[in-house]
């Protein structure tokens, strides 16, 4: 457990504190440093080297960012939402210094992606769908997840970090990351699977 771990009572404090700019500071002194851990672990995955104002640049987008999104509890902690924003807030940064990333990618990686999460959860999609499409499909149904669920399939198949990189990232141990994928990939398959029957071969 990280010190980012924290009970949902001071998770509310804090956030209230945050969103409501009564005390701002305890909120953004506190979750700083994983902001800043995020951002330069996704830097150094696409092998941006940056300055340190082009940190701060993202810092600060992140913080925006987590008052313009609303935190929903039911999602899982705000640590890991947190770290879902930042994600996102540094590959939407990386994109606009011409970058690949995750959400936008080239027709290579995006088969390379697609192929490794259709092998993984089992799925016997038609061959003649566009992987950019197919992975548009997969980012959507991903979106349905919990964040925790949603991060694990991103650092793992998008990112390809390993289990335990994947678990020093998350501040959880390589078993519970093990539990997490599997059961996020038999979630993100019914979710596939009842949303989009037209791609399986069975249903033709």
């Amino acid at each position: 457990m990280s010190k980012y771990d924290l009970p949902r009572t001071e998770e509310v404090d804090l956030l209230d504190g945050f969103v409501t700019n009564k005390k701002p500071e305890p909120f953004y002194y506190h979750y700083l440093g994983l902001i800043n851990y995020i951002i330069q672990r996704a830097f150094v995955r696409y092998k941006f080297y940056s300055k340190n104002f082009m940190i701060e640049e993202v810092q600060q987008e992140v913080f925006f960012n987590l008052l313009k999104y609303d935190y929903d509890p039911s999602r899982g902690s705000l640590k890991n939402w947190i770290i879902l924003i930042s994600y996102r807030t540094a590959y939407r940064f990386l994109k606009k210094e011409g970058k690949y990333t995750i959400e936008y990618t080239d027709d290579n990686d995006s088969y390379d992606i697609v192929s490794n999460i259709i092998n993984k959860i089992e799925l016997d999609i038609v061959s003649h769908i566009h992987a950019v499409e197919l992975l548009s499909i997969i980012n959507e149904n991903l979106s349905k997840l919990s964040d925790i669920e949603h991060l694990v399939i991103k650092l793992f198949y998008y990112d390809g970090l390993d289990s335990y990189q994947t678990a020093k990232c998350l501040g959880k141990t390589a078993n519970s990351i093990f539990v997490i994928l599997h059961r996020s990939r038999s979630k993100l398959k019914e979710l596939i699977k009842k949303n989009h029957p037209e791609l399986f071969l069975d249903t033709l």
